[in-house]
């Protein structure tokens, strides 16, 4: 499991490795604030970071959400990611693995859910792992002025 406080600056490069489309320093700066928002929600038990090192590189990781109102009851994954000169080799696979027994056996979920885009490898990385497809979810987005500029 990651200390998400003492590995933040880990976590920020390895969520900033692509920040396609948007102005660096703000796309920094969102999932900053984002594993900070992450950081303490851990502090209050309501949520889990993990990862897999090879050497000073934080090569995957994930979190994983828990509800305050029921925390037995669902859990959800969050982010999944793997460096790119380290996909394709199972860590992402492995760390589901991991992350769902974890989930199981410490917060005594009754299922672990997770939003993907249909479009995107982490699906196929769930539905390996036997994750199936129960609905569908939408979301719009709108870009900053400084973001939309960074894409042209």
């Amino acid at each position: 499991m990651l200390d998400l406080s003492q590995e933040m600056e880990a976590l920020v490069t390895a969520q900033t490795v692509d920040c396609s489309g948007f102005e660096r320093n703000s796309c920094v700066a969102h999932r900053r604030s984002r594993l900070k928002r992450m950081a303490l929600l851990a502090d209050q038990g309501q949520a889990a970071g993990f990862g897999i090192w090879r050497g000073a590189l934080l090569a995957a990781h994930c979190g994983l959400m828990r509800s305050a109102a029921q925390p037995r009851a669902i859990g959800r994954f969050q982010h999944l990611e793997t460096d790119p000169g380290w996909r394709r080799q199972g860590l992402c696979t492995s760390l589901v693995d991991a992350v769902t027994r974890w989930g199981f056996q410490n917060w005594h979920l009754e299922r672990i859910v997770l939003c993907a885009d249909p479009n995107d490898v982490a699906i196929g990385i769930y539905q390996g792992r036997g994750y199936r497809r129960i609905g569908r979810t939408g979301a719009l987005m709108r870009r900053a002025t400084r973001d939309r500029l960074a894409a042209t």
